[in-house]
This record gives C-alpha cells, structure tokens and sequence, in this order.
C-alpha cells in the first residue's frame, strides 16, 4: 500500500538536435541525422524515471521479454518529488521518459519545458484523461485521493464514522485524523486540493485552522501517516489521508482464515488524479521512450500496474483485480479541479496552507 502516492525517477540523456540549413549542408546534415538514428536503434536500454513505489520488479521482465529492450528505473521518490528532480534537470535529463506526476503537479513540470510529445497511440478511452493542450503528457494511470477510516476502530468504540470533511473538525473527532504534509506528499496535496475544491478558495485557510485546533496531525509522507493509522500495529488514528483504492487491502485474517477489510473511504472527500507519463526533452533514447510507453498503456501492462499498485487503468480493455473491484471501486462524483488552476496557484495555495498551520 506504500503507494506513491504517494505522487518517479529520471535518467540523464542528451540528444543532438539537427536541421537541415541549406542545400550546401544536406549532405552533412543527412549523414549526422542517419548516425543518429542508427545510434537509437542500437542503444538498446531505455531509462525510466518513476515514483518510488513503481513496480519495476514486475514489469522489467515482461517489458524486455516483449521488446527486446532493456530497462533501467531510477527512483525519482514520491510524485511531487520526481516534478522538482525533472524540473531541476531541465536539459540534462538522467532518464528518457518521467512517470508519475499526477494532474495536482504535472503541469508545473510542463511549464518549464521539460517534457517531449512522443508518438504514442492511446487506447481507446484514455484520451478523456488528456489535459487540453499538453499532448505531451500522456495517461498512465489513475486514482483518487480520499480520507480513509477504521470502519472495525469505530464500532469498537460505539462512535459513529465521520461522514463529511466539517464531521472532522467536530470535538468527537479531536486528535483522531492524520494527514500527510501537501508540500512533500502526493496524497497530502490530493487532500488540500480536495479542500479548496469543497470548501472553496476563500474558506479553505480557515477549515484547516479548525483541522488544526482538533488536533490534526501531520507527517511528511505515507509511510508515516500508516504507521500512525489504528490498522497498523501500534497506530492510534482512525482517520487518514490515503486513496480510494486503499480500502482494497486486507487488514488481517477472520477466524476462519478470511481477509477482513475495515478500511472505507470517506466518499465526500475524494479528489480524482491521473498520473501521467511523458518523453524527456532531451533524453538519448527517444526511439526506446516511445517502445516503453506504447507497452506501459498496453492491457497486458495495465493490469500488472493495478493488481500490484492498486490504481486504476486509462486502458479500459484492461481489468481492475478482484480485491480492488470489490471493495475499492471509484467513487462516483469525486472532487476536481481544473489542472491549469491548480498550476497556477499550487505556490499560493500551499504558503497559505503553511500560514493556517503554523508551519
């Protein structure tokens, strides 16, 4: 479950950029351009920049079963992590292609001019994904941020489960909820997202003061916020900041040997994410980029992803495994808000996050 989100790697790359200027130079030009391509066509290994959690383990092996070529993954950490690395790698990229950045940070990178449209053919479907004007971005997968309960914490104690985002700022639920920090987190900017979406941009400041004064805590990642749920070992928070898929994994076994599932999700607040994947401007092996992006969208690569990383495919020949589709289904009319707003105010929205939290 140590998902990403939870938010992806880069591999440094250079290419030569060649034009054609005048018939006194087509020979050398054409020469140039020829070594090139021969030289893709024999570099053979492809580089992937990804998310922490990207399941290299099981999709290098079929990947180069399939093509042929060889696949090297660099950790490029959580998905708001690897846009800072791309950015900071503008034209020395370390990979060929970035995956990862979801819809909340993606257009940051692209701002920038780090990405290249490649020609990739999208499954049916998966072009509603797409954000108008950014071609290079192509759909990987997708998710939705929610806050999750322990729906088995909550009956044990005979409280009711909170329903909606105000139910947390209720003295029923003080010191019950951790979050993930949004300036480090991918799933903690999911939920600052969702907040502005329900709250608005001018009440959002003050819902989270009230968050904060009932006690909220706030880690730097995930990892941490679970280890601080009441399904882990020694958590103590019934309330956390995950995804909607998160309620597909098992918390334990029933006395006859049965998964049990008591983790739900606090419909009203889920946030709707894709994450999306691009070729490096710049990269060495533009040739393999476009190799392993046709394949990562292809059905057979898109269930693997789902099964392992509990996400839900763009491909929509491909299908959701049984545990995820059962008890982690989307929700219906999640929370969103346009990408480009997003980019546009990310910077802002998080110093006034900062500034309402104290930190």
């Amino acid at each position: 479950m140590s998902k990403k989100f939870s938010a992806v790697a880069v591999l440094a790359l250079s290419t030569i950029v060649i034009s054609g200027c005048g018939a006194g130079n087509g020979g050398t030009d054409k020469a140039s351009s020829d070594k090139s391509a021969a030289d893709q066509k024999a570099d053979k290994t492809v580089t992937l920049i990804a998310y922490d959690s990207f399941p290299t383990k099981d999709i290098q092996p079929a990947f180069e079963k399939k093509t042929g070529y060889k696949l090297k993954v660099v950790d490029g950490g959580d998905g708001a992590e690897l846009t800072n690395k791309l950015v900071m790698s503008k034209g020395a990229p370390v990979a060929d292609v970035a995956l990862g950045m979801d819809n909340n940070v993606a257009l940051t990178a692209a701002a920038k001019d780090v990405f290249e449209k490649a020609d990739v053919k999208l499954p049916e479907g998966a072009d509603k994904y797409q954000v108008k004007g950014q071609e290079a971005l192509v759909p990987f997968d997708r998710s939705q941020y929610c806050l999750n309960y322990d729906e088995k914490w909550f009956k044990d104690k005979g409280k009711q489960a909170p329903t909606s985002f105000e139910d947390l700022t209720k003295p029923e639920y003080k010191n019950l909820v951790v979050v993930e920090d949004p300036r480090k987190s991918t799933p903690g900017m999911g939920l600052l997202t969702a907040t502005i979406a329900d709250q608005g941009e001018n009440a959002f400041a003050d819902y989270w003061k009230k968050l904060k004064d009932n006690g909220v805590e706030v880690t730097g990642g995930w990892t941490d916020a679970f280890a601080k749920f009441s399904t882990s070992d020694g958590g103590t928070k019934p309330v956390m900041a995950g995804y909607a898929s998160s309620p597909a994994y098992p918390t334990g076994k029933d006395e006859a040997g049965k998964d049990v599932f008591n983790m739900k999700n606090l419909d009203s607040t889920c946030y709707a994410a894709v994450e999306y994947m691009s070729a490096l401007k710049g990269a060495r092996n533009s040739q393999g980029a476009k190799v392993l992006m046709d394949y990562l969208l292809s059905k057979d690569a898109q269930e693997l992803v789902s099964k392992v990383n509990y996400m839900y495919p763009v491909n929509s020949q491909a299908q959701l495994p049984e545990d995820l589709a059962k008890h982690g289904a989307e929700v219906k009319d999640a929370l969103s808000i346009d990408p480009k707003k997003v980019a546009d105010n990310r910077t802002a929205w998080l110093k006034t996050w900062a500034d309402a939290m104290g930190m």
